[in-house]
């Protein structure tokens, strides 16, 4: 009976030894997230050569930060294919000489939308580069942007676009004509009623004329 007794207290002894060798240890602690850097690259400033040094001539005032957005983006660069931006597209010192054939060469809305019978009737070919010119809307884009009607003009480029009577439309034949965008610079009020306007293509001068801007001369480079 004292063995067996002995034996049961051995036995309850080892159990409590394992149990105390299987205690289950504290689950380790959630690491905190290392916080994020967000870098921002810093912003490009303009080049010195971009930058445009603006020199206003005597007695001239200089148009404000405003006035020069509004016509960045209010009179040029709206519609460039048929708008104020065709009248950059030449060289001139009076409007009466500007080139017509490169004002008009984007014709309207809808100028590539020729029949196969004026494509037979100007004979122009294989090619696909065909655009009509409404002699009535070609008529009201030079008379809103410069108050000259086509027969005020000394009618340069004209000759070289194509004509129809049945159709009252010119054509133009071949060739490419692009949008003419444009990025105004700087610009200034003369004393004399003029607005001159320099951008990344030359310098255009502007009057008004009852309540409208209309083109007085487009010329290439910088002028102060």
């Amino acid at each position: 009976m004292k063995r067996l007794c002995a034996i049961l207290l051995g036995l309850m002894m080892l159990a409590g030894l394992c149990a105390c060798g299987r205690r289950t240890s504290p689950a380790p602690a959630p690491k905190t997230p290392e916080p994020v850097t967000v870098i921002t690259p810093p912003q490009p400033t303009p080049s010195e050569a971009e930058a445009v040094p603006v020199s206003t001539p005597d007695g001239a005032t200089p148009l404000t930060a405003a006035e020069l957005d509004w016509f960045g983006r209010c009179f040029f660069n709206v519609v460039p294919g048929w708008g104020p931006n065709r009248f950059l597209t030449c060289a001139y010192a009076r409007p009466e000489d500007m080139d017509l054939a490169a004002v008009l060469a984007c014709g309207p809305e809808g100028g590539w939308n020729v029949t196969s019978q004026e494509r037979n009737m100007i004979a122009a070919g294989g090619t696909d580069s065909v655009v009509r010119i409404p002699l009535e809307q070609a008529q009201e884009l030079m008379l809103r942007y410069t108050g000259l009607a086509l027969s005020d003009t000394q009618g340069v480029g004209l000759d070289s676009l194509r004509y129809l009577s049945e159709y009252n439309a010119y054509y133009r034949v071949g060739g490419e004509a692009e949008a003419a965008y444009c990025r105004i610079l700087s610009g200034w009020h003369t004393a004399d009623g003029l607005t001159v306007l320099q951008y990344d293509g030359g310098t255009v001068t502007l009057r008004q004329l009852d309540g409208r801007w209309v083109f007085v001369s487009n010329l290439p480079g910088r002028s102060a």
